[in-house]
């Protein structure tokens, strides 16, 4: 099957790359997302290590509480759109 030849852990760790950028770049601090999002501190930093790739619901909570802008949500879902298709393209060839 052409998806378990799919590097996914590739997606994860730039999904979570990006995450810890956008948390970066708002000034919080683990600590503070865990209280208001209800995450566990090993949860959020399992996402931003790429060992976990989260829920779309979970991305989405995490980029409303990050006020990260439209334009740039758009960027970071359209990159990770093309790293699947480039994955997807190699795992095919």
């Amino acid at each position: 099957m052409m998806s378990d030849r799919i590097d996914h852990k590739a997606v994860s760790v730039r999904v979570g790359a990006k995450l810890r950028e956008f948390r970066e770049a708002s000034g919080l601090l683990m600590r503070e997302v865990d209280t208001a999002l209800g995450l566990s501190s090993c949860r959020l930093r399992r996402i931003e290590n790429g060992v976990n790739m989260p829920r779309l619901s979970t991305i989405l909570d995490l980029l409303y509480f990050y006020d990260v802008d439209a334009l740039k949500a758009v960027n970071f879902f359209t990159d990770l759109l093309e790293e699947d298709m480039r994955l997807r393209a190699v795992a095919a060839a």
